[in-house]
C-alpha cells in the first residue's frame, strides 16, 4: 500500500511541475501580446 501511495505521490508532482511550466508558459505568452499591444499603441499615438 505504501509503494502505491509513493507511485501516486511522484505522479502528481510530475503533474505539478506539468501543469507549472504550462502557467509559466501561457503568462509569458500573454505578456508578449501585452507588450506588442502597448507598442502598437504608442506607435498610433505617435
Amino acid at each position: 500500500m505504501r509503494s502505491t501511495w509513493r507511485r501516486g505521490h511522484r505522479r502528481t508532482l510530475k503533474t505539478k511541475e506539468l501543469t507549472q511550466s504550462k502557467i509559466e508558459e501561457v503568462s509569458l505568452e500573454i505578456l508578449l501580446r501585452h507588450a506588442v499591444k502597448a507598442k502598437h499603441g504608442l506607435e498610433k499615438e505617435v
